[in-house]
């Protein structure tokens, strides 16, 4: 994956989170806004997503599709 479109996908990630929290009335300790929850969901997603991403580069570049090359 880009790594604009890795962080379109956390991003998206972790307000579906933020939605199905409020849709089901999940209460949050010390009354967290929720844009708190979904700022650190985030970084938590984007640090995940990364360690994911170099597995699937690498798994890609070996079978003779290289993005980064693409990119350039």
């Amino acid at each position: 994956m880009r790594k604009r479109s890795l962080s379109a996908v956390s991003s998206v990630l972790a307000l579906l989170i933020v939605l199905a929290m409020g849709f089901f009335r999940v209460k949050t300790p010390h009354n967290i806004p929720f844009f708190v929850i979904y700022l650190v969901l985030m970084v938590i997603l984007s640090v995940t997503l990364t360690s994911l991403n170099r597995h699937l580069l690498a798994w890609r570049k070996a079978r003779g599709r290289d993005v980064e090359d693409e990119e350039k």
